[in-house]
């Protein structure tokens, strides 16, 4: 059973990953599932500066006195750990494909690396209340039962992986691969 300290390191490694580029300077969340609980960056966390005092370990299943430290998306990061077999999930607010959320019902990377990285491409979910709820903790559980990473409209990405470091690759190439397309689309009006 893993404690915080044993897994604080790619937390940290993670969030510094994350931000400017994906996140603001406290935005997202991150979290790993361990057996029966989870252990999720507390609010209000600095991505850039994740400490050891920036996490805490819950149960999955069943609420604790501890919940309010936690991310405002606890509710479905135990969703996700719930109902489908990733053991990471990567929350972020990333700015090219919280545009194309407002405009497509998804996006599938037109690079060769991105087609490379995400052949599936990302589904955009809407939500009525889209921080926080119960309603985006069904949606987006739902979809990564067969996905591994679902955009929430005007809101950002959520990605689950084995790792962190593996729902975070995912974000940062689906990222990587919306500005290119929003290149290629203001190119493609010009000429």
């Amino acid at each position: 059973m893993a404690e915080i300290y044993e897994v604080f390191r790619e937390f940290e490694k993670i969030g510094k990953l994350l931000y400017p580029i994906l996140n603001n300077s406290h935005s997202g969340n991150l979290s790993i599932k361990d057996n029966k609980n989870l252990i999720i960056t507390k609010t209000g966390t600095m991505s850039s500066n994740i400490e050891i005092d920036s996490l805490v370990k819950l149960p999955i299943i069943g609420l604790t006195t501890s919940d309010k430290l936690a991310s405002s998306e606890l509710p479905l990061h135990r969703a996700v750990y719930k109902y489908t077999n990733w053991k990471a999930i990567v929350h972020t607010h990333p700015p090219a494909l919280i545009a194309l959320s407002l405009l497509q019902n998804s996006f599938t990377p037109i690079d060769e690396e991105g087609k490379f990285y995400n052949k599936e491409g990302l589904k955009v979910v809407s939500a009525i209340d889209s921080i926080g709820s119960e309603e985006i903790a069904q949606k987006i559980s739902e979809e990564l039962k067969t996905s591994q990473g679902v955009l929430l409209k005007g809101h950002g990405m959520f990605a689950g992986g084995n790792t962190l470091e593996e729902a975070a690759k995912l974000i940062s190439s689906s990222e990587h691969s919306a500005n290119i397309y929003l290149k290629f689309l203001q190119f493609k009006m010009v000429l």
